[in-house]
């Protein structure tokens, strides 16, 4: 029996169709060769995210468990990269987790800043087809390279001392 439907577009009348069952397990339907990601059986557009940070940029860890004093945080962060104090963090937002409460959203960073010393400079990324004002929906090509661009700026910003606020939160493309 089949829980959900996942479709990523990456192009006008391209992209990626997959079945979730019961396990999680995904069943590929319809791709274009160009964009096959894989990992441990998963079709997700955040391992092509990953794949693009990990093309650009060196040192992000993902979707690792953080550690403080000897003790793990069970929240995880999909991207991140520790530049001094700070934790650069990159989400990938999945249909821009409109399902989600902004209560336990609030939760999570509060996590975050409670049990690390960090400053956070949170990038939230929406792979998915936003709502333009022109109903025009906005390629995903594009989009990761903005988000390359945001990640560079933020990168510099931090590195030059510029991020003063405990935490930051960006968002891209929602």
């Amino acid at each position: 029996m089949f829980n959900s439907i996942f479709l990523c577009l990456f192009k006008q009348g391209i992209g990626k169709l997959a079945i979730v069952d019961s396990h999680d397990l995904v069943k590929l339907l319809v791709t274009h060769p160009k964009y096959i990601a894989r990992a441990n059986g998963f079709i997700r557009c955040e391992i092509l995210v990953r794949n693009e940070i990990n093309t650009n940029f060196e040192g992000f860890l993902h979707n690792r468990v953080m550690y403080s004093g000897g003790s793990s945080h069970l929240r995880r962060i999909d991207h991140r990269l520790q530049i001094g104090n700070t934790i650069l963090a990159i989400e990938t937002d999945e249909n821009a987790h409109e399902f989600y409460n902004q209560r336990q959203e609030n939760e999570r960073y509060h996590d975050f800043m409670t049990t690390f010393s960090y400053k956070f400079v949170f990038i939230r990324f929406n792979p998915h087809s936003n709502r333009e004002d022109d109903d025009t929906k906005t390629n995903f090509e594009h989009k990761l390279s903005v988000l390359v661009h945001t990640i560079t700026t933020q990168i510099d910003r931090i590195r030059k001392g510029r991020n003063t606020a405990k935490l930051e939160i960006l968002t891209l493309f929602y």
